[in-house]
C-alpha cells in the first residue's frame, strides 16, 4: 500500500509540474503576442500621424492626383459592372421562371436537348424532337441560355473590374506613403506573423487544459 501511495504521489507531482510548465508556457506565449500587438499598434499610430501630416503634400502632388482620379474612375466602373451583374441575376430569376415552370421545356432543358451533351436512343430522340416542335423549344432554349449565361459573364467582368479598382486604391495609397516618407505597404507576412503568435497562444491553452485534465484524473 505504501508503495502504491508513493507511486501515486509521484505521478501527481509529475502532473502538477506539467500543469505549472504549461501555465508558464501560456504566460510566455501571451506575453509575446501582446508585445507584438503593442508594437504593431504603435507603428500604425505613427504611420497614421505621418499620413495626416502629408495630406497637403499629397493634394499638391500631380502623380497622386492622377492616381486618385484613376482610382475613382476604376471604382465607378467596378460598381457599374457589379450593378449590371446583379440585374442579370435578377433577370434570370424573374424572366427565367416561366421557362423553368414549363414542364416540357424543363424536361428538354434538363436532358440537354439541342446541345452537344444530349444523349438518347433513336426512338427517344425522335420523341423528344416531336415534343420540342410542339413546345417551340429551340427559340425558347436560345433565350433561356442567354439568360443563364449572362450573369456568369458579367460576374467575371465585375470581378476583374473590382480587382482593377483595388489595384488603383493600392497604387494611390503607396504614393501617399511615399510622400509621407513611409516604406511600401508591408506584405502579408506581418499578418502571418501575428497569426502565428495567436496560434501559439491557442496551442498553449490546449496543452494546459490537457495537463489539468490529466492531473484531475489522477487526483480523482
Amino acid at each position: 500500500v505504501r508503495d502504491g501511495l508513493r507511486q501515486r504521489a509521484a505521478r501527481l507531482e509529475q502532473a502538477q509540474q506539467a500543469v505549472v510548465a504549461a501555465r508558464a508556457a501560456l504566460t510566455e506565449a501571451e506575453a509575446r503576442r501582446d508585445a507584438e500587438a503593442a508594437k504593431r499598434l504603435a507603428a500604425q499610430q505613427e504611420e497614421a500621424a505621418a499620413l495626416r501630416a502629408a495630406e497637403a503634400k499629397a493634394e499638391a502632388d500631380e502623380e497622386y492626383r492622377r492616381l486618385f482620379t484613376a482610382a475613382a474612375e476604376a471604382e465607378r466602373v467596378a460598381q457599374h459592372a457589379e450593378q449590371k451583374a446583379s440585374f442579370a441575376r435578377r433577370d434570370l430569376e424573374e424572366k427565367g421562371r416561366p421557362y423553368r415552370d414549363d414542364p416540357l421545356f424543363a424536361y428538354l432543358w434538363d436532358r440537354g436537348f439541342g446541345t452537344a451533351r444530349y444523349r438518347a436512343s433513336p426512338l427517344v430522340r425522335w420523341i423528344d424532337g416531336w415534343v420540342a416542335g410542339l413546345a417551340r423549344y429551340e427559340p425558347a432554349r436560345l433565350s433561356y441560355a442567354l439568360l443563364s449565361e449572362l450573369p456568369g459573364h458579367l460576374e467575371t467582368h465585375a470581378q476583374h473590374m473590382r480587382e482593377a479598382a483595388d489595384a488603383g486604391v493600392r497604387a494611390m495609397a503607396e504614393r501617399r506613403r511615399a510622400l509621407a516618407g513611409l516604406p511600401a505597404l508591408a506584405a502579408a507576412s506581418g499578418t502571418t506573423a501575428m497569426q502565428a503568435l495567436e496560434d501559439a497562444v491557442t496551442a498553449a491553452h490546449e496543452v494546459l487544459a490537457e495537463a489539468e485534465a490529466k492531473r484531475g484524473t489522477l487526483a480523482a
